[in-house]
């Protein structure tokens, strides 16, 4: 694990920042962005999601929730938006 400093406030900037850096150590191969209180992601469903690009199976994997325990457990206005990111990323795709 690397962990960067961030230069600014700002999110964005951090962001680029970090995938910077990461993307230019030695024998990387995935760079997995997820926020840290996602506990459950990191330690459960990891491989599921690095294996098919490790496999060259997939380009990007993007995972998904259960609507109904998603739904159940965050705000009206973050599962609305974050339903909405992921309709969009499905038309992408």
């Amino acid at each position: 694990m690397h962990l960067v400093k961030r230069k600014t406030t700002k999110r964005s900037p951090s962001k680029r920042l970090a995938f910077k850096i990461a993307s230019k150590i030695a024998g990387i191969k995935i760079i997995v962005y997820t926020d840290p209180e996602k506990i459950s992601f990191i330690t459960h469903c990891l491989p599921q999601v690095v294996n098919p690009l490790l496999e060259d199976k997939a380009d990007i994997v993007i995972p998904s929730r259960n609507p109904a325990l998603f739904k159940s457990t965050y705000s009206a206005q973050q599962y609305g938006s974050e339903m909405e990111g992921n309709k969009l990323y499905n038309e992408q795709l």
